[in-house]
């Protein structure tokens, strides 16, 4: 912890970088949660009209 202490001393943009770089990958996990949720929705909405249609 104190080396990565030390580069935020020295570098202190890299904090803000890090800081920037979760929240980025945050935001990219959560849109792929709901793409993924999105794409189990549909596969029950066919499997809906499917058994209605027969």
């Amino acid at each position: 912890m104190d080396f990565i202490d030390s580069l935020y001393r020295a570098n202190s943009e890299m904090r803000q970088f890090v800081i920037s770089k979760e929240e980025q990958n945050q935001k990219d996990f959560e849109t792929m949660q709901r793409a993924l949720q999105m794409k189990i929705d549909a596969k029950d909405l066919k499997k809906k009209v499917s058994k209605k249609a027969k």
